[in-house]
């Protein structure tokens, strides 16, 4: 059976709006593991994604999950028109998020340039470097990734993004999306969720997390119809690119001028 919803708007804070069609389905979870979740809360792997224009697209502030000391995830909408992309920690965030305190050009002082070095337009899905590689100098732990997973119907789970304090959400339906790529016409399925949650511009990329610290699902996109759906691509999307990621070496991306797009270096 499909179900079909009406428009969704992408939660980058410069993006447009897209229509989607979503039919329900259940595939099986990614098997959690409670024991080996570890590390920092998901308050503190919460940073925002900064990115300045490039040709006919608009500097653009997005949220994303730091999953270790370099790598921090984000959706691929949020940066596939960047002219450069920088990661802002929440300990630089301002304490304001209305604009214009939280704006690309606000927030660029406390920003690290960063590289991107996975791009996934099908899963909505991008892997961001930032360029310095060495644990923190005074002497706290590595980071390590968080434990993946995926949620259940009627879960409890709360969305951390940079433009707004945790939301507190319901899983409301396990869905296969249907929709068009990131910047492309072609059809593709993710794996994902409509949560019973109020999210805003600026949460395209933030963590959905489950009660037990798994990391369950990344946002990408609210009804505009009922501010209250908002729909997240899942843990098991995540695991399958991440996994891509690693077995294949770093990619380069730039933006081209003429398309407004991310395109890969030869």
């Amino acid at each position: 059976m499909v179900s079909r919803v009406g428009r969704l708007v992408i939660l980058a804070i410069a993006a447009g709006a897209c229509s989607w069609a979503c039919s329900a389905s259940d595939p099986a979870a990614v098997a959690p593991d409670p024991s080996a979740v570890t590390g920092p809360r998901p308050a503190d792997r919460t940073v925002a994604i900064v990115t300045t224009a490039c040709g006919s697209a608009s500097a653009s502030i997005g949220s994303a999950v730091r999953l270790d000391h370099t790598a921090v995830l984000t959706a691929a909408h949020v940066v596939v028109g960047a002219g450069s992309v920088a990661v802002v920690d929440g300990k630089n965030l301002p304490a304001s998020r209305e604009w214009p305190d939280f704006s690309p050009a606000a927030l660029s002082d406390g920003a690290a340039a960063a590289t991107i070095v996975a791009f996934d337009p099908d899963r909505d899905l991008a892997l961001i470097s930032t360029r310095q590689g060495s644990p923190d100098p005074s002497g706290e732990p590595r980071i390590d990734r968080p434990t993946l997973g995926t949620a259940a119907v009627g879960d409890g789970i709360e969305v951390h993004g940079a433009a707004a304090a945790p939301i507190d959400a319901i899983v409301a339906q396990r869905t296969t999306i249907e929709a068009d790529g990131v910047r492309t016409r072609t059809r593709v399925e993710r794996d994902g969720y409509r949560l019973d949650g109020a999210t805003g511009r600026g949460d395209s990329g933030a963590g959905v997390w489950a009660a037990d610290g798994r990391l369950v699902g990344l946002v990408f996109a609210v009804s505009t119809a009922d501010d209250t759906r908002t729909w997240a691509v899942s843990g098991r999307e995540i695991a399958a690119f991440l996994d891509a990621a690693d077995r294949e070496p770093p990619r380069s991306y730039r933006c081209d001028e003429t398309t407004s797009r991310l395109v890969a270096e030869p």
